[in-house]
Parts: structure tokens; C-alpha cells; sequence
């Protein structure tokens, strides 16, 4: 059975792409994973600015949920309103136009209440949309349920990953090359380790890193909608992930 969409939920119309996930903008998100894993040949100039891409990227993402959101809320009584009223009206007049012996005074008094009803309706409307101007937590919740997401899924997670990647497999480099020194050593003068070592102590790290990113972002992205299906989404009354 398809499962419905809850128009109330925050972020409920999912038909729409994501211009920040579903698209190559996605691959902003990744800049500090290559920061991280050529960590050891960049400087630090360039490993803080692949920090500041992911981070603008997240910001950016977190911005636009909201924005929509907002936008969302405001023109959802506009879009629904008034229709079950409009098609009840014209019920009405078209069975009043098929019935015989209804008396003149009937039908003025149906354009009356006829008018009664779109004038309350309108009022509804504006109570509703009024109501949408002065309720906050929807787009904040969406922009916050948008920044947790990436702040685990894209930066923390991946980043944390492949940090400790680089680093391991930049210390197992220098244990080869300590072994390789030991080995060449001659009284108390050690020889000087050609530049083919010195090249591969950079570029192996770094291509394990770069390894590790495919095989941590869509884990990563599972597990973060997952883990927020449960404890987080629930509360913010944010719309839950589905494939």
C-alpha cells in the first residue's frame, strides 16, 4: 500500500527535486572530504577553505529548506481554500435550476447564504494566511532538521572518517620508511631517503581517502535519515525520509 503524505507535515510535498541533494551540487558537500585526504600535500590555506565550501554548501541547503517552507505554508490555504465550498455551491445552483415549483424567494435567500459563505471563507483565508505569517517553527524546524542532517551525513561523519584514515595510513608510511633508514644505516649517519618514498608517504593516504568517500557517503546518508526518522523528526514534525 502506498503510504500517504500528510500535507501538514513540514517538507510534506516530495515531488519536487532537491536542488541541493538530488542534483551535482551534492558534490559541494564533499569538499572537505578531499581537504581531508589530501590533508598531507595542500596547505593549510586550502585544506580550511575545502572546510569552507562543505560549510557554505550546508548553510545554503539549511537556507533554502526554510525559505520553501515558508513559502509553502503561505501559499497552501490559497491553493485548497474555497474549493469544497465552490463545488457545493455549484451543486447547489444546478439542482436549483432543475427543480420545479421552487418559489423566487427561495432562490434569493440561497444567493444569500451563497454570499455569506464566500464571505466567511474569505475571512478564513486571511485568518490562515495570517496564521502562517506568525508561525515560525515550521521554517525554522525545516532549516534545523536540514543542518543536523548535513552537519553528521556530509561533514562530521565523512570527515571524521577519512581524517583518521589519512592519519593511520600516514603513520603505517613512516614506519615502512623508519624500517627502510634502519636498514641503510651505517655507524651514526643515516642515509637520505630517495624522493620515490617521500612521493608515495603522500599519495598513499591520499588515495586511501579518496577510496573511503564513495564508500562512506551513501552509508552515511542512510544512517543519518534513519537515525533522524526516529529521534528527531517525530518531534520536529518534519517529513520523514523515503526511498
Amino acid at each position: 500500500m502506498e503510504e500517504a503524505t500528510d500535507p501538514q507535515l513540514i517538507g510534506g510535498d516530495k515531488e519536487e527535486r532537491d536542488n541541493f541533494r538530488d542534483t551535482s551540487v551534492r558534490y559541494l558537500g564533499f569538499a572537505s572530504e578531499l581537504g581531508e585526504s589530501f590533508k598531507n600535500i595542500i596547505g593549510k590555506t586550502f585544506y580550511k577553505a575545502s572546510y569552507g565550501v562543505a560549510i557554505s554548501y550546508v548553510a545554503a541547503d539549511a537556507i533554502e529548506k526554510g525559505w520553501k517552507e515558508r513559502q509553502r505554508r503561505l501559499e497552501g490555504p490559497s491553493r485548497t481554500s474555497n474549493q469544497p465550498r465552490n463545488v457545493d455551491s455549484d451543486t447547489a445552483v444546478e439542482n436549483s435550476n432543475t427543480q420545479d415549483g421552487k418559489s423566487d424567494t427561495r432562490v434569493a435567500n440561497m444567493e444569500t447564504s451563497e454570499t455569506a459563505a464566500s464571505t466567511s471563507s474569505g475571512e478564513g483565508q486571511k485568518a490562515d494566511v495570517e496564521a502562517g505569517e506568525t508561525d515560525t517553527w515550521p521554517p525554522v524546524a525545516a532549516a534545523l532538521d536540514s543542518l543536523m542532517w548535513h552537519g553528521l551525513a556530509t561533514v562530521a561523519i565523512p570527515g571524521v572518517t577519512i581524517n583518521r584514515a589519512v592519519k593511520y595510513a600516514t603513520q603505517f608510511m613512516d614506519r615502512l620508511e623508519n624500517r627502510r633508514l634502519e636498514k641503510v644505516t651505517t655507524g651514526k649517519s643515516k642515509a637520505v631517503s630517495p624522493r620515490a618514498p617521500m612521493a608515495l608517504k603522500r599519495w598513499v593516504p591520499a588515495a586511501v581517502g579518496l577510496a573511503l568517500i564513495p564508500l562512506i557517503a551513501h552509508p552515511a546518508d542512510q544512517s543519518m535519515d534513519y537515525l533522524m526518522d526516529i529521534a528527531v523528526r517525530p518531534y520536529f514534525g518534519t517529513q520523514k525520509h523515503r526511498e
